[in-house]
């Protein structure tokens, strides 16, 4: 089956997308740096953001779709609220690429994982790295929280269809 559309916007490769938990729009992030908002209607370019100073590697929404997380090569993390596409908050912290980053299911934190082989967990509301969690032994690629908040599943890099799980 053809695709229905294409959406043209980037100047780089999309390397990120997540659909919105409430409205119907897409958000992808890129090589180019950008966040775009997709309607996805009439698949028109709602409204876009130089997220960061290097390539978007992860967005999350938390489940209102009130917050959208972004990650990047760029080393930092971004809070920003939806409504009006402007960052609130940059974290930092990470020494190498940050690769992934969920909330979690209160949207009272936000996880991300990096290729520095570490996953931090963040307060929402002011920021602070509350916790570090150390123990791989390469790039943390990925992870996934369960509903109850008390399973962290990670994909590393080392050994390909393995996961590894913390908390």
């Amino acid at each position: 089956m053809p695709a229905k559309t294409n959406l043209k916007g980037h100047r780089g490769s999309i390397t990120t997308m997540v659909f919105h938990p409430v409205y119907n729009l897409l958000v992808t992030g890129s090589e180019d740096a950008l966040i775009i908002v997709w309607e996805c209607e009439e698949f028109t370019r709602e409204k876009s953001s130089k997220a960061h100073s290097n390539t978007v590697n992860s967005l999350a929404f938390d489940n209102t779709g009130k917050f959208l997380a972004s990650c990047s090569n760029d080393l930092t993390i971004k809070i920003w609220n939806f409504d009006n596409l402007t960052c609130i908050r940059t974290l930092s912290g990470h020494d190498h690429t940050v690769s992934f980053v969920e909330f979690s299911l209160d949207a009272m934190l936000l996880y991300s994982a990096s290729r520095d082989k570490t996953i931090k967990v963040w307060e929402v509301a002011n920021g602070v790295c509350k916790k570090t969690l150390n123990g791989h032994t390469d790039w943390v690629r990925c992870l996934s929280i369960n509903s109850e908040g008390n399973f962290l599943f990670t994909k590393h890099l080392v050994i390909r269809n393995s996961i590894g799980f913390i908390l």
